[in-house]
């Protein structure tokens, strides 16, 4: 995950190149022509640095709308990221957004996460408000009583949790709007493109010069990646199920509709993921669910192999995952999308061995030994 990452982030900024076999002129004389690495270096660096007054314009530009969406924009795109003083003033303008669209779920979901994590009773009590917003708005969204139980969990709240659990396996959908995120990123851009006179004409440029067509959807998976997921552990911890002491038994008819919720209909790969690792410390999961893990694990490890290519079709597969990601709401599905361009099987040959399974024999005892480790905290 980090190495997909920090794939997406270096295409993050456009790349671009000086003209091969640029001179410099200094009175009257021609300078030494720089090897082509150096006006590749220079190029990028100038490139970056243009693209970075293009974000900040764009940030000042959206602070300055009239939409709470776009000032919630500004606060999760801005590039540079400053002091505590910055950093608190971006969060206060999540506050205002928050405040002045109570009907927008996208804006409420951003609100919850980003100032759940500020670390200040002034946010924290405008984070409360939000998942309220959103228990009212989206309440056949399990995302959003998994926020409710993280902040029980937070409070050594048992029966908070219990009845968060309970909502969660009652839910008919799970959605981070990951996607709906997304999108208000690329359009935000796209309302606000790189002006032509900054984008170089340079046909001699590497690759990567393309890199202006590609970062808008880019900034939009690391914005997301970075900003709109929930932190999952204590779903995990909740549903850790000791059959000896009995610890948590209890749970396990919620937890297992948890884990198939997520596994089946979660919107990103992650919610996938630990959907399964649920269904695995809880002792809930079947054949089936094993089986249904495999195929999930030859997408995850296709799609990273895929992620790590840099050929020319890297640019066009970044644009085209986002935008099925986007129309389908699912990053799974955009991800068979994307393999299936690519001409790669979506479903595992019979002989391929699932190292990475949550249900592999070394699952089970890795769990028993780190829940050893918290048996004393109450969840």
């Amino acid at each position: 995950m980090v190495k997909g990452l920090g794939l997406v982030l270096l295409c993050c900024a456009p790349l671009m190149s000086g003209a091969h076999g640029a001179r410099m002129k200094t009175a009257g004389a021609e300078a030494p022509t720089l090897p082509r690495t150096a006006q590749q270096t220079a190029g990028r660096k100038a490139a970056q640095a243009v693209w970075r007054q293009h974000q900040r314009d764009m940030v000042d530009a959206l602070s300055a709308s009239s939409s709470p969406r776009d000032w919630m924009l500004a606060a999760l795109i801005d590039p540079v990221p400053g002091d505590k003083s910055e950093r608190r003033e971006r969060l206060e303008q999540i506050v205002r957004a928050a405040d002045a669209a109570p009907n927008d779920a996208v804006v409420q979901w951003t609100a919850a996460l980003q100032l759940d994590t500020a670390g200040n009773s002034r946010f924290q009590g405008a984070a409360d408000q939000a998942l309220q917003r959103l228990q009212s708005l989206e309440p056949d969204n399990a995302a959003v009583w998994l926020q409710e139980l993280a902040k029980a969990a937070k409070a050594k709240d048992p029966v908070g949790i219990d009845q968060a659990l309970d909502r969660m396996a009652a839910s008919t959908r799970v959605d981070e709007h990951a996607a709906d995120l997304m999108q208000a990123i690329v359009q935000a851009y796209q309302r606000y493109p790189l002006p032509d006179e900054d984008v170089p004409d340079d046909s001699t440029a590497d690759s990567t010069a393309k890199g202006e067509t590609t970062s808008p959807y880019a900034t939009a998976v690391a914005v997301v990646t970075a900003s709109a997921m929930p932190a999952y552990v204590d779903l995990v911890r909740a549903c850790e199920i000791d059959k000896a002491s009995g610890r948590h038994a209890w749970r396990a008819r919620d937890c297992a509709g948890t884990g198939r919720l997520l596994a089946a209909k979660g919107d990103t790969l992650i919610a996938n993921r630990i959907g399964y690792a649920v269904l695995r410390v809880s002792r809930t999961y079947t054949d089936r669910d094993v089986a249904n893990a495999r195929v999930f694990d030859w997408l995850w490890n296709r799609r990273a192999a895929m992620a790590a290519q840099t050929d020319a079709q890297a640019d066009k597969d970044i644009i085209a995952r986002v935008v099925d990601w986007i129309v389908s709401g699912s990053e799974i599905d955009a991800t068979r999308y994307s393999l299936a361009r690519r001409g790669i099987a979506l479903t595992p040959p019979a002989d391929w061995i699932d190292e990475d399974s949550p249900f592999a024999a070394k699952r089970p005892r890795d769990d028993k030994r780190y829940a050893a480790k918290r048996v004393a905290q109450s969840y």
